[in-house]
């Protein structure tokens, strides 16, 4: 509790929140199995209703093999200066970027 004294700055954290459609069937599967996601060896938490994932910076190591919709929400992060995306069921549908029927 602050007692009158200078208010502490607090880092804060912004997500692009996408929808899960962006994320092919198998991608789904893979990021909601914990063995999976270790394999992966990238930052991926899992929720209810989707995934928050660490996209770092342009330039950072990403795993091969990732679908083209994946792939393209992450460029879209990093175009807005983004490290995290929440994948969602209610999430938006990207303009442009691909999506899977699943």
């Amino acid at each position: 509790m602050n007692k009158g004294g200078p208010m502490k700055q607090h880092e804060t954290m912004v997500a692009l929140v996408v929808s899960t459609g962006h994320v092919t069937e198998q991608e789904a599967q893979t990021f909601s199995n914990a063995d999976a996601i270790h394999e992966l060896n990238i930052g991926l938490f899992v929720g209810e209703y989707g995934w928050l994932m660490h996209v770092g910076e342009r330039g950072d190591p990403i795993p091969r093999g990732l679908s083209e919709g994946l792939m393209g929400v992450i460029e879209y992060a990093w175009n807005e200066d983004l490290q995290w995306v929440r994948f969602d069921n209610d999430g938006q549908i990207l303009p442009g970027i691909k999506t899977y029927d699943w």
